[in-house]
């Protein structure tokens, strides 16, 4: 047996989750409900909604509080309901007000007084009947859009308050699916620190709405609490243009990877390098064959199907820096030097591979496979014979001391 209070903007399923969560259960097994829910007040229509028949003890007292006088008697519901039964207040910051100055608690103390009430098995005021509806086995729920509206004494003897939030409006996926916040009914619920746990998110049955009105038409229109983040032109320019963006990106992304693809990968070990000719090879490392003295394997580069400016030099990788290659070249004329700047200025692509293997591209193909150059050992240089100087050093204070 418990009181609870749920509050929320208009349309975030306040009366519609409490009939669904708590009022059908309790009918389905033959409790009684105490409502002024406009509309849900037959048991037929319960029962044509949910296409099954509900117990005989199950029934329901439906109130309608249009009126001042209606409202009080809501209000004096712990006078005549009975014992066991679910009380389900809606728009309970009109039956308890909060800032009403005519709304005063003891006018709904029983008559006849509290001997009356002790005889007729009542609470004797209002206070009583919230701090002691366990010994009656009621269940009290009151729903309301703002509970600061509602009055204090009302909010003091509720175990627990739960803010609801509609999610249709918010995020169109989640039409249909709200979520509850519980928190001290003491506050209102809006601070992050007021919240008890993680918020629970609940789904709507569509045939409850068929068992009440939640507007005096009929009609259950949509929220209109927090509007849906997608209606405002701001938010639909930027989510506009980081798409558009990332659709840019990606088809970018995709043509490189397709025209990378397009290329088959070498094996370095299958690459038909240019060899050092044997005793005639560079004792400095340059592993370059003449190509006049090699047509085969030196002339190579010479007779690529595709010309470009350094076709008749051969590359090699004297070192690189953050994957930028510093290369050494040799041609017919001799040896030089250029940088992947350098050959970028020419309109190369240099593909950066390993550290020592990198491949020359020209206007979409491969021209050649460059790597490191290749460490020679070298014989040290014999040392020069220097004849020692024999001839005595001048002495300047001697040379001073014979002048003077």
């Amino acid at each position: 047996m418990s009181i609870v209070i749920h509050h929320g903007h208009p349309g975030s399923y306040k009366s519609f989750g409490v009939l669904q969560r708590h009022a059908i259960p309790a009918l389905k097994e033959g409790r009684t409900v105490v409502t002024n829910i406009r509309g849900f007040d037959s048991l037929e229509k319960v029962e044509d909604a949910l296409n099954e028949t509900l117990p005989e003890e199950a029934a329901i007292l439906n109130v309608n509080t249009e009126g001042r006088d209606e409202k009080d008697y809501m209000a004096r519901w712990f006078h005549w309901a009975p014992q066991g039964a679910m009380v389900i207040i809606d728009e309970a910051q009109a039956i308890y007000p909060a800032k009403r100055k005519d709304f005063k608690p003891e006018n709904l103390d029983y008559p006849g007084g509290a001997d009356q009430a002790k005889q007729d098995e009542r609470p004797a005021d209002m206070f009583e009947a919230y701090d002691m509806h366990r010994h009656y086995n009621w269940d009290v729920f009151l729903c309301t859009p703002n509970i600061s509206k509602v009055h204090m004494d009302i909010r003091q003897a509720a175990q627990v308050a739960f803010r609801h939030y509609s999610m249709g409006e918010l995020l169109p996926w989640k039409k249909g699916k709200w979520r509850e916040v519980e928190h001290d009914p003491e506050n209102n619920g809006k601070a992050k620190s007021h919240a008890y746990g993680v918020p629970k998110e609940y789904k709507s049955d569509p045939t409850i709405f068929a068992t009440y009105q939640s507007t005096k038409t009929g009609d259950h229109q949509s929220n209109q609490g927090p509007q849906s983040v997608f209606k405002d032109k701001r938010v639909v320019g930027y989510l506009s243009l980081s798409v558009i963006s990332l659709l840019v990106f990606a088809y970018l992304a995709v043509s490189i990877f397709q025209r990378e693809r397009a290329y088959s990968p070498v094996d370095p070990a299958d690459i038909q390098s240019i060899d050092a000719a044997g005793p005639d090879a560079l004792s400095d490392g340059r592993d370059v064959r003449d190509p006049q003295a090699d047509p085969e394997n030196g002339g190579r580069l010479a007779q690529d199907r595709h010309p470009h400016p350094f076709q008749d030099a051969a590359l090699r990788i004297a070192g690189n820096v953050n994957h930028a290659y510093l290369f050494h070249g040799q041609d017919r004329q001799g040896d030089f030097s250029l940088t992947q700047r350098d050959l970028f200025s020419y309109g190369y692509r240099v593909l950066y591979l390993r550290p020592c293997y990198a491949q020359l591209w020209w206007e979409g193909e491969k021209v050649q496979d460059i790597f490191c150059q290749r460490d020679r050992i070298r014989e040290p240089d014999p040392r020069p014979q220097i004849e020692p100087d024999t001839y005595a050093l001048p002495n300047p204070l001697m040379k001073a001391k014979e002048e003077a």
